[in-house]
């Protein structure tokens, strides 16, 4: 993976001990979008779209909305560095 994915993974799981985790880079399949080519500067080398699955006891209690904030929090770097966009799925175990 790259630099962006494992600072994702390291954070995530450094924060949240999740009992689950599945990162999904899915820049590739964004390469082309014209907002991709106004801001080289910003996305150069991909890395810019992810999916991210986490499952974490962190989460009990909380609302969908508050399980997001905590990640948008964790991930603050990133997301105003290099990442494009973020598609969170943030559960609580069963």
């Amino acid at each position: 993976m790259g630099p962006v994915y494992d600072a994702i993974e390291r954070k995530l799981t450094e924060e949240l001990s999740p009992t689950s985790l599945e990162i999904v880079d899915e820049s590739a399949g964004h390469a082309d979008h014209l907002g991709m080519q106004e801001e080289p500067h910003k996305f150069a080398g991909g890395e810019t779209h992810f999916r991210i699955d986490v499952t974490s006891e962190m989460f009990e209690g909380l609302s969908r909305v508050k399980r997001h904030q905590l990640v948008y929090k964790i991930l603050d770097e990133e997301i105003k560095n290099a990442i494009h966009a973020i598609s969170i799925n943030a559960q609580a175990p069963e």
